[in-house]
């Protein structure tokens, strides 16, 4: 009987460091080919002085590529930190998390194609509008994967704190809500054309970050002080 037990204890760490191994490679190459949009120019018959002025103007016409990446990459990594976050806590596995695990890897390994869009087309609000929800169904499998490990601790301990339990419930979802809340400013045009809809709700998009220091500071802090557990 232990036998049994201690092999399918075996199985289950067996199949978590494979999915967590699978999970963070897929990680790695999205964040990879986000770079692959921006090109460097091929300049024939200059040299030297000459090539400045093509060059700079490459530069310019590349800056919103290269933010998108910048936001990208960010987007990327703060949802890899956040898998790697739930896999710390999660103990077994079982079809469903399995399941829901592969599909947010499907949309991590999709979110260059709604980048690159954002890159090439960035003033349009289609382009913008297309990104927004992918990174916002990303995040919702996100916070469904820690929902369903951790009700009535299904995967996780049975001596993991509620609190701890509730402050991740709350800040998986924060970003979704920023992306949300980012769609119907791509349409705002008070500002333009200093600057337009698409490009507000890309500005939007950067208070996820305050949004979740702020809520570190302030949840992260009463959990501490009740739990004693690590909150990062």
């Amino acid at each position: 009987m232990n036998s049994f037990i201690d092999d399918k204890e075996h199985r289950t760490s067996e199949e978590l460091t494979r999915t967590v191994a699978l999970s963070d490679g897929i990680f790695a190459v999205a964040i990879t080919l986000l770079v692959l949009d921006i090109s460097v120019p091929e300049i024939e018959g200059l040299s030297g002085n000459a090539l400045n002025g093509p060059l700079l103007t490459h530069l310019h016409d590349s800056i919103r590529g290269i933010i998108c990446y910048v936001i990208s990459f960010l987007v990327i990594g703060a949802y890899w930190r956040a898998h790697h976050q739930i896999f710390q806590y999660i103990r077994r596995n079982d079809a469903v998390l399995t399941y829901l695990n592969l599909l947010l890897l499907l949309l991590v390994a999709f979110l260059p194609v709604p980048t690159g869009y954002i890159g090439s087309y960035g003033s349009s609000p289609v382009a913008v509008a297309f990104y927004a929800p992918v990174v916002i169904l990303t995040g919702l499998l996100l916070w469904a994967i820690w929902v369903y490990a951790t009700t009535n601790h299904r995967l996780v301990d049975r001596d993991l704190n509620p609190d701890l339990i509730r402050y991740y419930t709350i800040t998986f979802l924060l970003s979704p809500v920023v992306f949300l809340l980012s769609i119907p400013v791509i349409y705002i045009n008070v500002f333009a054309p200093i600057v337009s809809g698409p490009d507000l709700a890309k500005y939007f998009w950067i208070l996820a970050l305050p949004a979740h220091t702020i809520c570190r500071r302030i949840y992260g802090r009463y959990v501490n002080s009740r739990n004693n557990d690590e909150v990062a």
